[in-house]
């Protein structure tokens, strides 16, 4: 009898980071949640983690989601000739990484929502949500 309760309080602590974050990773990998936001045309020029073909942002996504290091990504706008999409995982965000965050032809940038878009940091500071 004390189980029930016991996973009805867990559930709830769950739920309720879940709903604070845009990005969240259960501790035990058990499962994720990512809500992503597009930059149309820009691209975060740093150190990527993986590249990959996917064929779409949904895989794009999944990718980044289940890749604990990865907090945002950048994908081609058009796919290739097969079809398919460059989708790109990087390790930081745009918040992090202000300077290396560029207009881009053939690329959008995507990002989970953060406090930071809003109420952005002054003379220069680092956006950490």
């Amino acid at each position: 009898m004390l189980l029930l309760p016991l996973l009805l309080f867990l559930s709830s602590q769950t739920m309720r980071a879940m709903e604070d974050s845009s990005l969240y990773r259960n501790p035990t990998g058990d499962f994720s949640v990512g809500d992503f936001q597009r930059n149309p045309f820009h691209y975060l020029w740093v150190k990527k983690i993986t590249s990959s073909m996917v064929t779409d942002q949904l895989d794009c996504t999944f990718l980044c989601v289940g890749e604990p290091k990865c907090y945002s990504f950048n994908m081609a706008a058009s796919p290739d000739s097969k079809g398919l999409y460059l989708c790109e995982l990087l390790a930081t965000d745009k918040y992090r990484a202000t300077n290396k965050f560029h207009a881009n032809a053939t690329l959008h940038h995507y990002r989970p929502s953060s406090p930071c878009e809003s109420d952005p940091c002054k003379n220069g500071a680092e956006c950490v949500s």
